[in-house]
């Protein structure tokens, strides 16, 4: 018999080609990896998108810091978010561009949270408090005070921030009034 006969009996059997449990073990490997990155990232504590200021897309860029130090700004409490004007925020020469910085507790219930940013404005029309402005989701592994600093361009009125944490729950800042 030929070498081509005893190939046949073999790829009929399916000991020629991967079995089910290699296949099984290649389909895992990428999720492993996903999941040991995310992991890498809580662990260092620097699960956070990058800084940089507002794009065009309307997004503001939203961040986490460590506690601050002694004779820093105070640690916001739990479930409150502090607002304040950014220094700098009336440019000379801009075209009514606020820029605003707030503050809030994240606590990470289990040993992480996800958080989400919204800057909300009032509707005198509908009577009640709008979504503006968003950033997007971000996560931490411990407890921290996250910073926002949002953007508002030409458009005055009323305005508050929402601080959205899960597992947790929302905080709102006083409403402030933007005017050019």
């Amino acid at each position: 018999m030929g070498k081509h006969e005893r190939l046949v009996p073999a790829a009929a059997t399916g000991a020629a080609g991967p079995s089910r449990r290699t296949l099984g073990r290649a389909a895992f490997r990428p999720l492993a990896a996903i999941l040991a990155l995310a992991a890498a990232y809580i662990a260092a504590g620097v699960a956070h998108p990058a800084e940089g200021a507002p794009g065009a897309s309307g997004r503001a860029a939203a961040h986490a810091r460590p506690p601050a130090a002694a004779g820093g700004p105070v640690r916001p409490k739990p479930g409150t978010v502090a607002v304040t004007a950014a220094p700098g925020a009336r440019a000379p020469g801009s075209v009514c561009r606020r820029t605003y910085h707030a503050r809030g507790l994240v606590v990470a219930t289990g040993g992480f949270a996800v958080y989400h940013w919204r800057l909300l404005r009032w509707s005198p029309a509908v009577k009640r408090w709008r979504p503006y402005l968003a950033a997007r989701p971000a996560f931490t592994g411990d407890t921290r005070t996250v910073h926002w600093r949002p953007q508002i361009v030409a458009n005055p009125g009323w305005y508050r921030v929402e601080l959205r944490v899960r597992p947790g729950g929302t905080a709102l800042s006083k409403g402030f009034r933007v005017t050019c």
